[in-house]
């Protein structure tokens, strides 16, 4: 399992060392963003489940939410995770819910990675608070 919040946290000299010892060229990876994004590709190209914790931000009703960090002031960034509508449906889900959940890699034309299965929800089951 790889563990996108311990990378996530990591300031710019960890994730430069993260990036080497990865076996991941430094070139070109000159932000947090960038660097992070080069890791999570390195994870997905391994196909290892890749799995974040965060606080579900949903912006605008019907459209789905975020996971946002407690690093970003809980703020919508680039690298959050997109929670489906369908999830928020399914399972009740609730802005300010702790969610921890299984992502996939981004697809062409999207910017962020999405949620493909949520595993807790406050630290339950997440049938149990639907």
């Amino acid at each position: 399992m790889y563990d996108y919040d311990r990378i996530y946290s990591l300031d710019l000299n960890e994730l430069r060392a993260e990036l080497e010892s990865a076996s991941i060229d430094l070139e070109g990876h000159n932000n947090r963003q960038s660097m992070i994004q080069a890791l999570l590709n390195k994870a997905f190209e391994a196909k290892q489940k890749v799995v974040t914790t965060g606080v579900l931000d949903i912006p605008e009703d019907g459209l789905g939410g975020f996971l946002v960090y407690e690093i970003d002031s809980y703020r919508i960034k680039l690298l959050n995770a997109y929670v489906p509508q369908a999830f928020i449906d399914h399972y009740g889900l609730q802005k300010g819910h702790i969610i921890q959940a299984q992502l996939h890699e981004k697809v062409e034309g999207a910017n962020c990675c999405f949620a493909v299965h949520i595993e807790t929800v406050m630290d339950e089951a997440p049938e149990k608070v639907a």
